[in-house]
């Protein structure tokens, strides 16, 4: 099944209540504080790097291996992980943010993780989330979300960022739409 397009099903019954739930789930009392706190960057995670996938290594050179790329780089790089990964490129991105990270060998790692754990909890994008923060042990011990705030402020500036992407894309391909029915005769 390919998760290219897992936005739309994470936005349905998630958009109205995200800010809401994000400012729950992080004890956020204030969307400002909500909002600052979303700007700094959170901490390393605990699962390891491999990557299994040569075939990605060779369209990525070794000079943006382990240096910050530019924005239009990393975008490059996010678009072929998450396309080797089967993920959304906006899902990737967004761990990328919320941890601070902007170079090659961290998206491959996000990415090669990411996709086994949203393989080993069946597309359940919350839990793939807390298993990459805390380890897919935590998931399992606690049959969910782990109750560790740091856990659960991750997953919820993921998937909070991630409804904003898919918003923004949502937006941009209506309006192209308009505008390409306007100029069609």
């Amino acid at each position: 099944m390919n998760r290219g397009n897992f936005g739309c099903l994470a936005l349905i019954g998630i958009i109205s209540g995200a800010i809401t739930i994000f400012a729950f789930v992080s004890g956020r009392s204030s969307l400002k504080e909500a909002l600052n706190w979303l700007s700094t960057p959170s901490h390393d995670t605990n699962l390891g790097a491999q990557n299994d996938h040569p075939a990605e290594s060779s369209q990525i050179s070794d000079s943006q291996n382990h240096s910050e790329l530019s924005p239009e780089k990393l975008n490059e790089v996010l678009a072929t992980v998450a396309q080797t990964n089967n993920l959304d490129q906006d899902l990737l991105a967004c761990v990328m943010d919320v941890e601070g990270r902007a170079d090659a060998d961290e998206a491959r790692r996000v990415g090669s993780n990411l996709n086994a754990l949203m393989v080993r909890y069946h597309d359940n994008l919350a839990l793939a989330l807390a298993a990459y923060k805390s380890g897919p042990e935590a998931v399992d011990k606690y049959h969910g979300i782990p109750p560790d705030q740091q856990t659960r402020e991750f997953v919820s500036s993921v998937i909070h960022g991630f409804n904003i992407r898919v918003l923004r894309r949502r937006g941009a391909q209506q309006k192209q739409q308009s505008v390409d029915s306007v100029t069609d005769p």
